[in-house]
């Protein structure tokens, strides 16, 4: 071989190497969407729309936002795939999340609802890009500057609880937010990661946000709290908003 021939193969053998690489990567690797949607009765959700709880009141919900952390896909032999950091929710608009991940089975999806203790208290916001979930503008209204912590989860609207004639004016409002009552999940749902894109749907129940076998909260009686001042009623329905979420 002379020195051309030589010099040749140190110019491409690397790039076949890359390409290959690439090639092999892509072949290991497919696609995971994570949808999350509110539903209510089995039916979407809409801000601003008119529902009945269980109790039969005429309710609105004008805001509901809420922090999701630790995304995870959870592989059959129990390892864990990092998805997402941590991401606010604000159901008045879409998310849709999409990952690269490693082809296979796996047997679930792990995550937080809130923000976990390291991020949350003696925070300042403003030390974050704008676009970051815990950031000024990210945050939206989801950081007590008299509580220096952050919202978990914030849902608010009003109710007409005087009659079906009455017009929709008590207001009610649940913004619950401490260390105490950030909650982890394991939501078990096989899926196959292959060569078609997989889609998981991150389902909230808005209706049980309200009532389970075990509680029901009247937003007659119980309409408020800002977890400090009613911790009670922000462990009720902190307890009622995680029960009510499913993987489908």
């Amino acid at each position: 071989m002379n020195w051309k021939h030589y010099l040749l193969l140190l110019l491409v053998f690397p790039l076949m190497q890359s390409r290959c690489t690439k090639e092999t990567d892509e072949e290991l690797e497919g696609q995971l969407r994570l949808v999350p949607r509110a539903l209510f009765n089995g039916n979407d959700f809409t801000i601003g729309e008119i529902y009945t709880d269980v109790l039969g009141h005429t309710i609105r919900v004008d805001g509901f936002k809420t922090y999701i952390a630790e995304i995870k896909a959870v592989k059959t032999d129990g390892s864990e795939v990092p998805l997402q950091g941590i991401d606010l929710i604000n159901f008045s608009q879409d998310k849709v999340y999409n990952w690269t991940i490693e082809k296979g089975d796996y047997q679930g999806i792990k995550f937080g609802i809130g923000v976990p203790e390291e991020l949350n208290k003696d925070q300042d916001p403003s030390q974050y890009a704008s676009n970051h979930p815990l950031s000024v503008n990210g945050s939206a209204g989801m950081f007590w500057t008299w509580n220096t912590g952050y919202i978990f989860t914030k849902v608010e609207g009003k109710a007409n609880l005087d009659g079906e004639m009455s017009p929709i004016l008590d207001p009610w409002a649940y913004h619950v937010g401490e260390d105490f009552l950030y909650r982890e999940h394991f939501l078990e749902k096989p899926f196959t990661i292959d060569e078609a894109t997989e889609v998981r749907y991150l389902d909230f129940h808005v209706e049980r946000f309200f009532f389970n076998e075990n509680d029901t909260i009247d937003i007659g009686s119980d309409n408020i709290t800002h977890t400090s001042g009613n911790v009670p009623l922000a462990e009720r329905f902190t307890t009622l908003f995680n029960e009510a979420i499913e993987l489908n």
